[in-house]
């Protein structure tokens, strides 16, 4: 469902002002181990935020409104059970998103986002499991980008790409899935696929949606990414959105989640693997000077993506020496959010 009186256009997320009200007829398996679906009562029986999604008043149930409007006349309701989306980034601090309660909450007692979209699941925020900080996955991932680039490391990339899914898999007890889930040629919504030699790409091609405020049936072209255009791009000897070192990082990626994080995200500042969109609005982030509305249209840039975390004030305040040496290190001398660190993108 299209609502582009309610969700931004300027970001180059592919779904940019889509809602989808279900599920995706195809999704990684391991995705809804991972999260569970807003209204999925059984399957959320822990503490955390469990009140969110047991609320009587039925939080999955949002009203879009008109702008400027007081008394919050609904352009359309929303029922957002069991259907699986995401935040576009920056989205939550948009202008646009105060009229939408799917993102900000309305006054049918909802509590936007927190209950209108899929939420990490209590095995992995309120349960007493172990966490992981090195899965067996990661070794063979790095062995197949070692081996994509030439090294020797004793195997094929394609076979360590294999068997760091296949361990993912195990780790996650589907490996029943496993046979059907890497024969797969098809792309994702960024445009790459699992099979490693299908590295095809992706073209665009025409979808179906309906018109969120009037329920019509609409034609779209969708397109992917444009590769040439991507973080990757200044990495890559040939841009592109389905080779070789996107699908070990693509998968890299979905295997780390979700107690990786920076791991990840130290993955996509030295490489911009895998594909992530430019914000739709930098309010919260000062230092983000180069971003405009207009900044989706052009290529990226590591200025749209923070690349470090500034160091902490009592670091200046309690050794101020210390401080300015430290940053004397980094690029430019400035301890800035967007300042790359010397093995990222940009950091040379």
């Amino acid at each position: 469902m299209k609502f582009d009186q309610h969700w931004e256009p300027n970001t180059d997320n592919p779904t940019k002002q889509i809602f989808f009200d279900g599920l995706p007829s195809k999704v990684d398996p391991r995705a809804l181990l991972y999260y569970f679906l807003p209204g999925d009562y059984k399957n959320r029986t822990q503490t955390g935020y469990v009140a969110y999604f047991t609320n009587p008043k039925a939080p999955q149930v949002e009203k879009l409104w008109a702008k400027d409007d007081q008394n919050k006349t609904a352009l359309a309701t929303v029922d957002a059970t069991y259907c699986w989306n995401g935040l576009t980034a920056g989205y939550s601090s948009d202008e646009k998103a105060t009229t939408n309660g799917l993102v900000s909450g309305s006054d049918l007692g909802g509590y936007g986002y927190i209950g209108t979209y899929p939420s990490l699941a209590d095995e992995y925020r309120n349960s007493k499991n172990k966490r992981f900080f090195f899965g067996p996955w990661e070794t063979y991932f790095l062995l197949a980008e070692a081996a994509e680039r030439g090294w020797n490391v004793g195997t094929t990339a394609e076979a360590a790409y294999y068997a760091g899914i296949k361990a993912s898999f195990e780790y996650n007890g589907i490996e029943d899935l496993y046979d059907a889930y890497i024969a797969s040629e098809d792309y994702n919504r960024v445009g790459t696929s699992v099979k490693w030699s299908h590295t095809t790409e992706p073209t665009a091609t025409s979808m179906t949606f309906k018109n969120g405020y009037t329920g019509a049936e609409e034609t779209v072209t969708y397109e992917y990414p444009k590769a040439a255009n991507t973080l990757y791009a200044k990495v890559a000897q040939t841009p592109a959105l389905n080779d070789h070192l996107t699908k070990i990082i693509t998968q890299l990626y979905i295997a780390n989640t979700p107690y990786l994080p920076q791991e990840n995200w130290s993955n996509h500042r030295r490489l911009g693997l895998p594909f992530w969109e430019i914000p739709t609005s930098t309010m919260s982030i000062t230092d983000m000077k180069d971003w405009t509305k207009d900044s989706y249209k052009s290529a990226q840039s590591i200025s749209l993506f923070v690349q470090r975390f500034k160091y902490p004030s009592s670091l200046s305040s309690s050794d101020a020496a210390g401080y300015e040496k430290a940053v004397s290190f980094l690029k430019g001398g400035v301890d800035s959010n967007l300042t790359p660190l010397w093995w990222a993108i940009g950091g040379h």
